[in-house]
């Protein structure tokens, strides 16, 4: 029986809907381009170092494999190419620009076809305001990319299921082996989509199979070529820490921000809400439950799948790779959902209520997200303020040499990389009239000690601190300027006595190194950590399993009614 005949809403759309989505769609390219210019931070500066060092894609794939780098190549690919249109730094950016935004219409089809057209726009506003989406569609890495194409391994699929030919079967080889060569992680939406093709849809198990070896057959170079590395290091370890991880980690996807802190994003109030309307409208669709082989079951093996994969591997080794951006392979999966449970609550005014309530928890975590205190820390703020000052004083990065980036290349060339020592001062000092200092204040950085010995080292050395700064962004960034006496500048930033004391109390008390574990960890695991890897386990055997018992059955007269407009 053809999916579409089982989701007879999956072909109906009203003209307007159509509009509606052209609206959304806009909306969200819009929301991402505000944030395209900037500043380039932590992992983003490891893409500019492998893109800008290749001049041509054997070079790129060269780079990509024998540096520290653990991604797999093809945004890279792309990211050069958007290097050759545009030479700007941040083009870089761009695929993760045009994969979050067409993300919006690939969510809706998926939903559409999952649930109805009702979820399909309500799926394809959640992702265009998504703060955790817009996030990642300004960070010139593969998160959004990742979420995009999983997204179309899943629409391919049920395509595949509905028409079992060669096109659809290369489709879905296609999209498979994209996603595999985009992030490590697509391997457990890749794996799940192909579980619920072979256990749901028994007729097709031999397809399933061959669709499954040709994708390994073409991943396979890239494997061989593949050397092990510490990749999970900075993540910390998760022993001690594994029900706090799953439930801060799926919040901060489907309702939060990538870094903004729960508190804050959505808050207690805006998960309450949300959670109230998924409550209720999945309580008026409780007789209404899907069936093993309808559609949006595949977004339910996706989601159970990757949360119970990534959470055994991550105690296995004891390493923390439940982080939001890594389950970007289940973002659009989550979503539809979301949507799917309060666009489809019955009666259909209620759905209306319960989706206008829930994107409006989205939009208001947005609108709070764009606040300067929540955008990319302002580094090309600050480092540009510092070049335009006159006379120019040497740059001091500690721990950022990559931040050269905004400074002209003939002050660039003289930065100093670390803080300045006793001696140093002593050897050096004498050789420049100031110095400017420019420090993100991560809990990894720079610490109030450190400031303090900064400026006291700064005044055994003749030279006085006479202004601080802070640029907004998470994490703020610091530019502090010290000068020998009687110095005239001719351009001298604005500067607060209030920065400074702000400063003083965002700095870590001690810096915290990342491979130490964090506090309230273990090195072995706790009771907690066992039961629930447990329960997910079981939770994922049991559910295949009830794929595979319900593989022969057709959809019920209730499972039929879920999925009606």
């Amino acid at each position: 029986m053809s999916l579409l005949r089982e989701v007879p809403s999956a072909r109906y759309q009203p003209n307007w809907g159509w509009v509606v989505l052209g609206f959304l769609t806009a909306l969200g390219f819009a929301l991402r381009v505000s944030g395209h210019d900037q500043s380039l931070g932590g992992d983003e500066y490891y893409t500019q170092t492998v893109i800008t060092a290749s001049d041509g894609v054997v070079s790129l794939l060269r780079h990509v494999r024998d540096s520290y780098e653990t991604t797999p190549p093809l945004y890279y690919l792309l990211g050069w190419l958007a290097r050759k249109w545009d030479p700007s730094l941040t083009a870089i950016r761009i695929p993760s620009l045009l994969a979050g935004t067409a993300l919006v219409p690939s969510v809706y089809f998926l939903a559409r076809r999952m649930a109805g057209w009702r979820a399909g726009l309500t799926a394809a506003a959640l992702v265009s305001i998504s703060p955790f989406g817009i996030w990642y569609s300004n960070e010139a890495r593969a998160y959004a990319l990742l979420a995009l194409l999983c997204s179309l391994v899943m629409l391919q699929a049920l395509r595949f299921v509905e028409r079992p030919n060669w096109l659809n079967s290369l489709l879905l080889v296609a999209a498979s082996t994209a996603a595999l060569y985009t992030h490590n992680t697509a391997v457990f939406c890749v794996l799940a989509v192909l579980a619920w093709v072979f256990l749901a849809h028994g007729e097709l198990r031999g397809r399933a199979v061959a669709i499954g070896l040709a994708t390994a057959a073409f991943y396979v170079p890239f494997l061989l070529t593949f050397e092990p590395r510490d990749v999970w290091w900075m993540f910390g370890h998760i022993y001690g820490r594994g029900p706090e991880i799953v439930w801060t980690g799926l919040e901060r996807m489907v309702l939060g921000s990538a870094y903004v802190p729960l508190r804050v994003v959505p808050g207690a109030t805006g998960l309450v809400v949300v959670s109230v309307c998924v409550a209720v409208g999945a309580f008026t669709q409780r007789k209404q439950l899907p069936a093993a082989r309808s559609p949006i079951t595949l977004a339910l093996t996706v989601v159970i799948t990757t949360i119970a994969a990534v959470y055994t591997y991550a105690m296995a080794t004891n390493t923390n790779i439940f982080v939001p951006r890594s389950m970007n392979c289940m973002f659009a999966a989550a979503l539809v959902l979301l949507a799917s449970a309060v666009a489809r609550a019955v009666p259909g005014k209620l759905a209306a209520v319960l989706s206008a309530v829930t994107v409006a928890v989205f939009g208001w975590s947005t609108a709070t997200v764009f606040q300067p205190g929540w955008q990319r820390s302002d580094v090309k703020g600050a480092i540009t303020t510092a070049a335009a000052l006159k006379p120019q004083p040497r740059v001091v990065m500690s721990g950022g040499y990559r931040l050269r980036n905004y400074l002209p290349s003939e002050i660039a060339d003289a930065t100093i990389p670390k803080e300045l020592t006793r001696s140093q001062w002593a050897q050096i000092g004498h050789s420049f009239e100031s110095v400017a200092w420019v420090n993100s204040l991560l809990p990894t950085g720079i610490t109030r000690a450190a400031l303090e010995s900064r400026r006291q080292l700064a005044h055994e050395a003749g030279f006085s601190i006479t202004c601080s700064k802070l640029f907004p962004g998470y994490p703020p960034v610091l530019l502090q300027v010290a000068s020998r006496p009687g110095v005239k500048w001719v351009t001298a930033p604005a500067c607060s006595a209030a920065d400074l004391n702000r400063a003083m109390s965002i700095a870590p008390v001690n810096r915290r190194n990342v491979r130490v574990l964090p506090a309230g960890s273990s090195t072995t695991p706790t009771p907690s950590d066992l039961l629930l890897l447990v329960a997910l386990v079981a939770l994922m055997l049991g559910f295949l399993a009830w794929l595979l018992l319900g593989a022969n059955h057709k959809l019920t007269r209730h499972g039929r009614q879920a999925f009606l407009g």
